[in-house]
């Protein structure tokens, strides 16, 4: 079952409840877009996070996954992990990705909400492009009118950052290029 807005506010709530202290928590992905309502609904939720220990966290997504039957993926705010092929790839975000991330106006008590800047959330997608994901790129870089000259210099700093198979990694973020803007 997935997440639309009402069931990813309704998570996040809970989530505040069940935290002993105080955390930053960056919506990313299909979330980020879920919660800017362009997006009806997402399979899972993905977050970045800081200000609590990994373990103490997992253990209270593990019982929220369970309540909402579906996967809750969080990372750190210094790099994201990706397990693919057999192989686990890191992508380490350029450096300033957190004071470009939109604040969330969400009332929640032990969480300070942010969501991913839009031209970060369309580079954190190239990776894998799928039909889904081009969806969602397009959606964004058409809401925000995001020039594709921005998307090439920001990919650069994403491409630095990338211990996986950079290749790929250009060849689909050429194609997403030449779909969403043409040759």
């Amino acid at each position: 079952m997935g997440f639309n807005r009402e069931r990813l506010l309704e998570f996040l709530h809970d989530l505040d409840g069940m935290l002993p202290s105080p955390i930053e928590v960056i919506l990313i992905g299909g979330s980020a877009l879920n919660y800017l309502d362009l997006k009806d609904d997402t399979k899972d939720v993905d977050f970045f996070y800081s200000g609590m220990e990994i373990d103490d966290l997992y253990a209270i997504t593990q019982e929220l996954s369970k309540k909402y039957n579906s996967r809750i993926d969080f990372w750190t705010t210094e790099e994201m992990v990706l397990l693919k092929d057999g192989r686990i790839n890191t992508q380490k975000l350029p450096t300033d990705y957190i004071s470009m991330c939109f604040e969330a106006e969400e009332p929640l008590e032990r969480i300070k909400l942010k969501i991913l800047n839009p031209i970060d959330v369309v580079l954190t997608k190239v990776d894998r492009l799928s039909e889904r994901d081009m969806d969602d790129i397009t959606k964004l870089v058409n809401h925000y009118h995001i020039p594709r000259e921005t998307l090439e210099e920001r990919f650069k700093l994403y491409l630095a950052g990338y211990d996986g198979n950079k290749t790929k990694r250009e060849v689909n973020f050429k194609e997403m290029i030449s779909t969403i803007f043409g040759n």
